[in-house]
């Protein structure tokens, strides 16, 4: 991974507690879990395809260093939007590499 290339910041949030509104609706809340320097790139169709991944609709690939603890229950700020993980690759616990999909 060429180190140059993290040239974005990325909040890791996690899930903290489930608490719930005046109406009994379930409110999921997140806590920072970490900032990091990024590789971020969108996706087309092709490189999605390339992955063999099961989700077609992942939108970015972000490129990391390895960061312990993370899991796809977290979630990515990036760009003043949410995004769910879909895929987690880690090479020999130097980077991780992420698929991204927008949270609805």
């Amino acid at each position: 991974m060429n180190v140059g290339k993290l040239n974005t910041r990325i909040n890791v949030q996690e899930p903290s507690t489930e608490t719930a509104n005046a109406y009994g609706e379930r409110l999921d809340t997140w806590t920072l879990y970490a900032t990091v320097w990024a590789a971020v790139t969108p996706l087309t169709l092709r490189q999605v395809v390339a992955t063999k991944q099961v989700s077609v609709d992942a939108q970015y690939q972000v490129e990391m260093r390895y960061l312990a603890g993370i899991t796809a229950k977290m979630r990515v700020y990036y760009a003043a939007r949410y995004y769910d993980i879909v895929n987690i690759e880690t090479d020999d616990k130097t980077y991780h590499k992420l698929l991204l999909r927008e949270t609805r």
